[in-house]
């Protein structure tokens, strides 16, 4: 059986820098993913090989958008804001 997986820095953001823990050359544990073009993080919290997974906040133009537990790279329990709070 086939799993699918979100990757940590999607394709259409390449500009963008993971700073974090890692275990064997893969991000696994704390970081962040950054954008290199705005220099705004992207998201914060646990990694587990390449994939959000656990505690984490997702920005979306330096604005906080989700926070909670993510899965697999989507979030599965928490808060979503929309764009007037």
């Amino acid at each position: 059986m086939l799993k699918a997986r979100v990757p940590i820095i999607p394709k259409k953001s390449i500009g963008s820098l993971y700073h974090g823990e890692l275990e064997m050359g893969r991000p696994n544990g704390q970081g962040q993913v950054i954008s290199l073009l705005t220099n705004e993080v992207q998201y914060e919290g646990e990694v587990i090989d390449s994939i959000y997974n656990g505690k984490g906040c997702r920005y979306c133009k330096g604005v906080l958008y989700e926070e909670g537990t993510f899965d697999k790279g989507l979030i599965v329990e928490g808060v979503r804001y929309n764009s007037n709070g």
